[in-house]
Order: C-alpha cells, then sequence, then structure tokens
C-alpha cells in the first residue's frame, strides 16, 4: 500500500490562516466591504463607451492582472447598472445583471451571520422552541389557534407587527412561532425514520433534498391545519411566498 505524505502548508498560507483567525469578527467583510467599494468608485470614474487607445483599462480584471482578456462586458454592465440603465447592462453582460442580486444576498448573509454571530435554527430547535420537552401540540398549549393567540385565517388581511399576540408565547418566550409568517429552517426536507410513502407521493417524496423545512405556518394558513410539527418546504430561491426567519445565536 502506497502512502503519501500529508502536503505542507507554504509561509504565505500560514500567514493568511493566522491572520483571518486572530483578526476581529468585522475584518474579513470590512476587507469585501472595501474592496468592492474601489471596485465601484473606479468604474464610476471610468466611462468605458469613450475609452481611447491611451486611457487607463476599464476593465479591473485588466487592470490589476494585466491579462488582456476577449472582453465579457462585464465592467460595462457594471457602469450602466451604476447608472440605473438596466437595459443597457443587461445587454453587454445578461448573466451577471441576473446573478447580480443573488450575490449580494450571499454577501450579506455571510457578513451579518459571521458579523453578528447569528444563523438559522434547525428543525430540531424550531419544534423545540415551540413544543418544549412536553411536546405541546401548540406553543401557547393545548387550546386550539384563536385570533387571541395567533395570525391566522387571513382575519388581518397581512402581517401583524412582531410583538403582537404576546399571549401565543411559547413556554420558552418564543412569539408567533405559529402564524403571522412561515419561518425558515436551515434544515433540508428529508423523510423522518420509518418514513413510507402513501398514495400520494407526488407531494413529498420527489423534493427531498432539493428543499429546505419551513415551519409555523403563516397569515393566510388555516388554523385548523397547524401544530407544531406540522412541515412545510420550499426551495430557498423562492420569493412568492409568506415567509420569513428568526434567528438564534451560534
Amino acid at each position: 500500500m502506497a502512502y503519501y505524505a500529508v502536503p505542507q502548508r507554504d509561509r504565505f498560507t500560514n500567514f493568511v490562516i493566522r491572520a483571518y483567525e486572530r483578526s476581529p469578527r468585522w475584518g474579513a467583510p470590512l476587507a469585501v466591504t472595501a474592496c468592492m467599494g474601489s471596485a465601484v468608485v473606479y468604474t464610476l470614474m471610468q466611462h468605458p463607451a469613450d475609452s481611447t487607445a491611451f486611457s487607463a483599462p476599464s476593465c479591473l480584471l485588466k487592470l490589476t492582472t494585466g491579462f488582456d482578456c476577449p472582453g465579457c462586458g462585464g465592467t460595462r454592465a457594471a457602469w450602466y447598472l451604476l447608472h440605473g440603465n438596466i437595459p443597457q447592462a443587461a445587454r453587454h453582460h445578461a448573466v451577471f445583471v441576473f446573478a447580480l442580486p443573488f450575490l449580494l444576498y450571499m454577501y450579506v448573509a455571510w457578513a451579518v451571520n459571521l458579523v453578528a454571530g447569528r444563523r438559522l435554527p434547525t428543525e430540531a430547535e424550531w419544534e423545540l422552541a415551540a413544543s418544549t420537552p412536553a411536546k405541546r401540540r401548540f406553543p401557547w398549549g393545548e387550546e386550539e389557534p384563536t385570533e387571541t393567540f395567533a395570525n391566522l385565517d387571513g382575519r388581518a388581511g397581512g402581517t401583524v407587527p412582531v410583538a403582537a399576540h404576546a399571549e401565543g408565547d411559547s413556554a420558552y418566550g418564543c412569539r408567533q412561532m405559529i402564524g403571522n409568517v412561515w419561518e425558515w429552517t436551515a434544515t433540508g426536507f428529508e423523510p423522518y425514520p420509518g418514513f413510507e410513502v402513501d398514495p400520494y407521493k407526488e407531494y413529498s417524496q420527489p423534493w427531498f433534498g432539493t428543499h429546505k423545512v419551513l415551519r409555523g405556518g403563516c397569515w393566510a394558513t388555516r388554523a385548523r391545519l397547524l401544530r407544531n410539527t406540522y412541515r412545510n418546504f420550499y426551495t430557498p430561491d423562492r420569493r412568492d411566498i409568506f415567509a420569513g426567519f428568526r434567528t438564534c445565536a451560534r
């Protein structure tokens, strides 16, 4: 049997890792923000359509590396986006324009998680916070949901302030775990142990492994459907559902 030596990290890699581990939580997000800010400022200072043979490169890749790329249109798309001209930006680089909102969302989620030390609860954590070890049917106990306990059945015509429905608090003091908005969890939608396919297998089985679990129902959900253990599932890119989130400390 052949054995291979574990590759040793070079000095530069060790330096970067040590710097990251010893830097404050906000160090990495601040560095990324500074880089993005510098890129935005440089892009605004240039005009890709008016550059000449003697102008500084409008492409940041070429400016920083000297690489003479064939030109993807990304800098021109960024310039038009920064000036509010979305059609022209899409004409130069449609993929960049489409991907930008998702990239910004990913950056904000990463930065907030790193700086604030918050994360989504797992499905098990959510259910424990709602049910306690006593396994209550609802956060407030066994009494059926009413407008006193939760915002359900479309009565309010939309969401209500997060401080509303104090009577529906769980034993741990968590408010509005039922109603108002569905709540995202960090758990992928998978079957419970002992799962068996029923005649309506298309409702759940095809989505195992590709969707995330949501809990709690929303203001438009029928009260008679809900309990602490009720599961819903969607892909994280969906923006057409009445969903929100609560976070917990890492």
